[in-house]
């Protein structure tokens, strides 16, 4: 038993995924290749929707559901998830901000690790790879 994926020949995306019972998920795009709607098996669609943030240059990605249900993503000018909010029940907003490191701390992280050097690369690399990325 395994999963099959139709592919669009022309340019690469995933247009259907197929798991072992026979069950349909399909995938549409707008113009710029960004997923827009997903309908799966029983026939229920969530609507994706992007939106950049003039002020503080985020990219804004939000979901919606027949079923209303709806949640946000925000990700920052380097395309890392800095927050996300789900709607629930009662309709009300709850968010969850991801700490990111700013440059600063990681510049000073760094400079921190120099100063230890037989350890300093391997203790970086760690830190990098248990928190995937720079988050600390």
């Amino acid at each position: 038993m395994a999963t099959s994926f139709a592919y669009n020949p022309s340019n690469g995306l995933l247009n259907s995924e197929t798991n072992p019972y026979g069950l349909t998920t399909a995938y549409l795009y707008d113009s710029w290749f960004k997923r827009t709607k997903i309908t799966d098996y029983l026939g229920k669609t969530k609507t994706l929707d992007y939106a950049r943030s003039g002020t503080t240059n985020t990219l804004i990605t939000s979901t919606g559901g027949d079923d209303g249900s709806y949640s946000q993503e925000l990700y920052d000018e380097l395309g890392r998830k800095i927050r996300s909010g789900i709607k629930d029940l009662q309709n009300n907003m709850s968010y969850k901000d991801l700490n990111m490191t700013s440059m600063t701390e990681i510049t000073e992280l760094v400079n921190l690790i120099r100063a230890v050097p037989h350890y300093g690369i391997p203790l970086l690399m760690m830190c990098m790879v248990a928190q995937n990325g720079y988050r600390l």
